[in-house]
C-alpha cells in the first residue's frame, strides 16, 4: 500500500495500524526495514503488541528438524539450521501489507484504507481502482472529495462512476482492454443539477455551460444524493460570483466607477458614457442577463417585447 506522506503514516502509527514489526521502504527505496527502526516515529506512542498465529505446519517442521539433529549429528545440524532460516522468513510480514513512506505530492496519498471514499456502502474494490485512476490527472493542489459509484440491477462488471474534487466534477466510464472515457468539467462550468429517484436507484443529471446535459443513473440513493449535495452548495456559490461579476462589469460598462481616497474618502463619480441605442445590442445583453440568472424569464419576456416594440 502506499505511497502516503509523513503526516499519514504518523497517523497511521497512533491507530495502531502501523506497528514496529510493520516492513516499510521509502518510495525510491529497495530495502525493506521494520517501521520500528526508524527515528522518532514512535516517540510518544504505546506500542500494541504484535499477535503471534502458531502455524501447525511450523510447529511440526520444528520438532521433526530438532529430532533429525540430534540422531543424525553434524549433518542434521546444517539441516536444522537451514530449516530455522526457512522459519525466521516465514515469520517476516507478508509483502501484500507493506507500505511506502514518501514526501512526493502529499495531496495525492491514497486515503487510509479508502475508509473516506466508502462510507455510503461503495465497494471498496471500485474504489481502490478508481481512485488509483483518478490520481493520475490530479493537478498539485486538487483533491478528492467523493465517488458515487453506480449499481447497475443485472450487470455491474464495469460500473462507471462520478468523482468529485475540490476543483471539477468527473463523469469516469471504463470501458474493456482497460480504456476510459472521461469527462470532466471545472466546477465554474456548472449550471444546473437535478436528482430524481426511483425503485431502482436515483439518477443525476447535470447541466453544464454549453447547454449538454450529463446524466447518470442507477446510482445508490445515499451516494446520488450526497453528490446532489455537493454539487447544490457549488452550484449556489457559482451563481452568486456570476452575478457580482455581472454587475460589475454592467456598472463599469456604463462609466460608474467610484474612486475613493484615502484622506477625504469622497466618491468621485466621472460622468457617464454614452450608452448605446442599438436595440440588438440591447437585446443581446437582455438575454447574456437571463442565461446568468441574473433576471427571471418572465421579466426577459417583458423587456424585449417592450425593446421590439420600439424598433
Amino acid at each position: 500500500m502506499g505511497p502516503f506522506s509523513a503526516a499519514e503514516i504518523r497517523a497511521f502509527v497512533n491507530q495502531g495500524k502501523i506497528l514496529p514489526g510493520t516492513a516499510v521502504r521509502k518510495a525510491d527505496g529497495e530495502k525493506w526495514i521494520k517501521a520500528g527502526r526508524i527515528k522518532g516515529l514512535f516517540d510518544g506512542v504505546q506500542p500494541q503488541p504484535e499477535a503471534e498465529e502458531i502455524d501447525p505446519l511450523i510447529a511440526l517442521t520444528s520438532q521433526a528438524a530438532s529430532s533429525v539433529a540430534s540422531a543424525t549429528g553434524s549433518a542434521a545440524s546444517a539441516i536444522g539450521g537451514a530449516v530455522s532460516g526457512w522459519l525466521e522468513r516465514r515469520k517476516e510480514p507478508p509483502r501484500k501489507a507493506e507500505l511506502i513512506v514518501t514526501e512526493a505530492h502529499p495531496t495525492k496519498a491514497v486515503p487510509a484504507l479508502l475508509s473516506a471514499f466508502t462510507l455510503d456502502d461503495q465497494p471498496e474494490e471500485v474504489i481502490t481502482k478508481v481512485v488509483g485512476k483518478v490520481r493520475e490527472i490530479l493537478m498539485e493542489d486538487e483533491e478528492l472529495t467523493y465517488v458515487a459509484v453506480q449499481n447497475k440491477p443485472v450487470v455491474n462488471w464495469m460500473p462507471d462512476c462520478i468523482v468529485l474534487t475540490n476543483k471539477r466534477f468527473i463523469f469516469y466510464h471504463p470501458k474493456v482492454l482497460g480504456r476510459i472515457d472521461w469527462q470532466d468539467y471545472v466546477w465554474r462550468e456548472l449550471r444546473d443539477a437535478r436528482l430524481s429517484e426511483d425503485i431502482l436507484g436515483s439518477t443525476i443529471t447535470i447541466r453544464i455551460a454549453a447547454g449538454r446535459n450529463l446524466s447518470m443513473n442507477y446510482l445508490p440513493k445515499s451516494q446520488a444524493r450526497a453528490v446532489y449535495r455537493i454539487a447544490q452548495g457549488i452550484e449556489e456559490r457559482s451563481l452568486e460570483e456570476r452575478r457580482n461579476r455581472a454587475l460589475e462589469e454592467n456598472r463599469a460598462s456604463a462609466g460608474g466607477v467610484i474612486v475613493q481616497t484615502a484622506a477625504l474618502q469622497t466618491p468621485l463619480t466621472p460622468p457617464p458614457a454614452p450608452v448605446s441605442d442599438d436595440p440588438m445590442q440591447k437585446l443581446r445583453n437582455l438575454k447574456i442577463m437571463a442565461e446568468e440568472g441574473l433576471i427571471s424569464a418572465t421579466e426577459y419576456e417583458a423587456k424585449k417585447s417592450e425593446i421590439l416594440s420600439k424598433m
